[in-house]
């Protein structure tokens, strides 16, 4: 592990480092920042900072190879440019491996589906070849490559959910992974059953967490958590991308304020990890139409 540790870090310095202006006089501004401090941008996950605040070696107490200080992309601006030494992420290794898997399913999609999504939801999306058995009601769409191992599905569906109960009080949404759960539980909860109709799809209790989706300007959030079968042992891992209505709209005592689009696995005793990571990587396929029905 730690031959790995050591390989990978000579290889992101490599590839990555962005050598601060040099000492040597000239037109360019010196460079700022101690010796052996290094600023990493854009490191999410903490995968490089882990690298490079990993122990010296022989030393007696703990010390790391480098101070490092951490900001996102977005704050790599002005002056902390002529850091001595950077380490700028340009593509995460996530993203890489997500771009190799789209580009083995682009000349295999399921085009019927992709324009069933586009024609109910205003959207566009890749939808893989595989991924024929469907079921489809009322703003709800759900896709499965049906496999008995390993179960890839995509739903897409409106996040309608009571702003009203029955007896006349308002739900109040302050909290977007409570208004998530809570229409995702109202909405697969009645489309999604197991053998009997008291089984039914519902979300693992505090297992969510949601972050901003990529660099969309629409407040687009992803959401990834836990799914259970209700009176069945059955569940696993999901991702969701929730796209915000231009405006939200009302029926009744209902109001939606996304279209959202999820994969989730089926998988007992098997490994999810890269069904789950396609299945993440359609998300970034998402496209909403410009002429689509905002109430539609």
């Amino acid at each position: 592990m730690k031959k790995l540790h050591a390989s990978f870090s000579l290889a992101l310095s490599i590839l990555l480092m962005l050598c601060g202006c040099s000492d040597r006089p000239g037109l360019m501004p010196p460079s700022g920042g101690r010796l052996f401090e290094v600023l990493v941008v854009g490191d999410d996950s903490s995968i490089v900072r882990d690298v490079l605040q990993q122990d010296v070696p022989g030393l007696p107490q703990s010390e790391p190879q480098f101070d490092v200080s951490a900001i996102k992309t977005d704050a790599f601006k002005s002056t902390l440019r002529l850091s001595r030494c950077i380490v700028r992420l340009l593509l995460t290794l996530n993203k890489t491996e997500m771009s190799k898997s789209l580009s083995m399913i682009r000349n295999k999609r399921n085009i019927k589906a992709e324009r069933l999504i586009q024609k109910m939801f205003g959207i566009t999306m890749w939808v893989p070849a595989d991924f024929v058995a469907s079921k489809q009601g009322n703003d709800f769409v759900w896709l499965s490559n049906n496999s008995p191992t390993v179960m890839k599905n995509i739903v897409v569906y409106r996040d309608w959910n009571r702003f009203r109960t029955a007896d006349g009080k308002l739900n109040y949404y302050d909290n977007p992974i409570r208004h998530f759960t809570d229409a995702r539980n109202y909405w697969l909860g009645r489309n999604i059953k197991g053998e009997t109709d008291a089984m039914h799809m519902s979300t693992v209790g505090r297992s969510v967490t949601v972050t901003p989706f990529g660099k969309h300007a629409d407040g687009r959030l992803l959401y990834r958590g836990l799914w259970e079968m209700t009176g069945d042992d059955m569940g696993g891992p999901f991702v969701s991308l929730a796209i915000p209505l231009k405006s939200p709209a009302q029926r009744g005592n209902f109001d939606c304020w996304n279209t959202v689009v999820e994969g989730f696995t089926f998988a007992p005793g098997k490994k999810k990890r890269n069904a789950m990571r396609e299945l993440e990587a359609l998300l970034y396929t998402v496209k909403v139409n410009k002429k689509s029905n905002k109430n539609q």
